[in-house]
């Protein structure tokens, strides 16, 4: 009998300490989280806004957000994670997984299912095959023009490189049947100097054609590359040993320069001012600029299209004929220093901003591209996000393994270097490679790589 009562007493005990050890589960609908972001004024307000709505519905949870210049966000987390202070979620880029997660200041997280976000930005905030981050929204370049120059038709801007170059040399209204021929280079041409200011500009343009500006920042020119060939990443998204089609892309940018109505610059400022002034009639860039761009120019004098593409006339080696702009990505990541209890109500706001209806909301109220790939984007209600949305499809991201830096830096020199005439695409394309995997890989790739560039070389002499 006392063994009994023993055995139910036990069981009773047991049955309360599970009750407890339920009572004191945490909730993760309650307590107090910091957001850290760098969003201007008027997508705060948005921002805030959602963040009502969610304590509406959790009204035990208490978020506090502070923002930070661009410049200074990164930086002001990584001191504060090292210290394990700092906010539980910050709104950061592609390009900060790298060296937060390799920093251990970022909690690496679930991956969620493959239909909730597109497949590049998951690919995008991945590092040694952790995900540390939930996409937010996408950018990449686009094709901006003047209406009242270009017109204000959908079908009046150029759409293919062939009308790019016509345009530059015919006008803007001007169409023609046949490709203009492109100009001979030898090696004894004498690269016309790129214009960085006004006054440059308006002198070197000799006659009536469209004037185009593109950025020869690193990130900003590489999304010709997928016109000419293989882009300089392969299929897995790893860096491309050799690429193709950056050596077609450069030859065509070293042609292009040539042309007085064809400004080359990584001198963004002074390209933008041209453009929103009325002395560029194209100009790429940014999608992220759509909004500074509009309230410069207007919705009746701005318009934006996708990178011209190129018909199988202008090169002959051509898989796929499409730009490939950079891929960026907005994230929200975790810190690692907070409390269990933080990370989890980080997460369920994550998850919250980033669910379909309101990722339809920040898309039509703050003129982003959402990552989350169920939110339907209407081509007659969701413009310019539609063709921003149009150009991600397109977009490739770079690989996250590498050091953007690095990279970034050698990839200036490149452009510089190419463009006035102190080396050749061929060898530009090969020494870029063997610079990065020089620091990236090992002895092997480098080899490979070589070997690579010597069979491009043989084939072109």
């Amino acid at each position: 009998m006392i063994n009994k009562v023993t055995i139910l007493l036990t069981i009773v005990l047991w049955s309360i300490l599970a009750g407890c050890q339920s009572d004191t589960t945490v909730d993760t609908t309650s307590g107090d989280i910091l957001l850290w972001h760098s969003w201007n004024e008027s997508d705060t307000l948005v921002l805030q806004r959602m963040l009502n709505q969610f304590r509406e519905i959790y009204p035990d949870a208490d978020i506090v957000t502070t923002e930070i210049g661009d410049g200074e966000l990164l930086t002001r987390f990584q001191e504060t994670s090292a210290l394990g202070l700092g906010p539980d979620i910050v709104i950061g880029t592609e390009e900060w997984v790298r060296p937060l997660a390799e920093d251990n200041l970022i909690r690496p997280i679930s991956a969620p299912s493959a239909d909730t976000f597109n497949a590049d930005a998951i690919t995008a905030l991945q590092y040694n095959d952790k995900l540390y981050g939930l996409p937010f929204a996408l950018y990449t370049n686009v094709l901006y023009y003047n209406k009242a120059t270009v017109g204000d038709d959908p079908s009046d801007p150029a759409v293919s490189f062939l009308e790019f170059f016509e345009q530059a040399e015919s006008g803007c209204t001007a169409v023609q049947a046949t490709p203009t021929p492109q100009p001979d280079v030898t090696t004894e041409s004498t690269p016309i100097p790129t214009p960085t200011i006004v006054s440059e500009v308006v002198q070197l343009s000799a006659n009536d054609g469209c004037i185009l500006a593109i950025s020869t920042q690193f990130d900003e020119a590489l999304w010709g590359i997928g016109v000419f060939g293989e882009g300089i990443t392969d299929e897995e998204g790893n860096l491309r040993q050799y690429s193709e089609g950056f050596r077609g892309w450069l030859e065509w940018l070293q042609q292009a320069q040539l042309n007085p109505n064809i400004i080359l610059s990584k001198d963004k400022v002074t390209l933008q001012q041209l453009f929103t002034s009325g002395i560029v009639d194209y100009y790429v860039a940014d999608s992220a600029d759509f909004t500074t761009l509009l309230d410069a120019m207007g919705s009746e004098t701005l318009g934006v299209t996708l990178l011209p593409n190129s018909p199988t006339e202008i090169v002959s080696s051509e898989p796929n004929g499409v730009s490939t702009p950079i891929l960026r990505v907005e994230g929200l990541f975790f810190n690692h220093a907070s409390s269990n209890e933080q990370y989890q109500l980080a997460q369920q706001l994550a998850t919250f901003l980033t669910n379909t209806t309101q990722s339809t909301v920040f898309m039509r109220q703050t003129r982003r591209v959402p990552a989350n790939s169920r939110v339907i984007i209407s081509e007659e209600v969701d413009q310019p996000q539609y063709t921003f949305w149009q150009q991600t499809q397109t977009a490739v991201p770079l690989p996250s393994n590498i050091d953007r830096a690095r990279v970034r830096q050698v990839g200036e020199t490149l452009y510089a270097n190419v463009l006035t005439g102190i080396a050749d695409p061929q060898s530009s394309v090969c020494s870029f490679t063997q610079l990065i995997f020089a620091t990236e890989a090992s002895d092997a790739a480098m080899e490979e790589t070589n070997e690579n560039c010597l069979i491009g070389g043989t084939e072109d002499e």
